[in-house]
């Protein structure tokens, strides 16, 4: 019987998003008021 394997993304691959400081400053306030841990989490998802 074969076996299956699920390929899943990398998790060091990198990107390069450019943002405005207005949205930046959004994407704060949401990591501050405990939406998000961190920016990074919040572009990931």
């Amino acid at each position: 019987m074969s076996k299956v394997h699920q390929l899943r993304p990398a998790d060091n691959e990198k990107i390069t998003i450019n943002l405005g400081h207005v949205d930046l400053g959004r994407i704060d306030l949401l990591v501050r008021d405990g939406f998000y841990s961190n920016r990074t989490d919040f572009i990931r998802t």
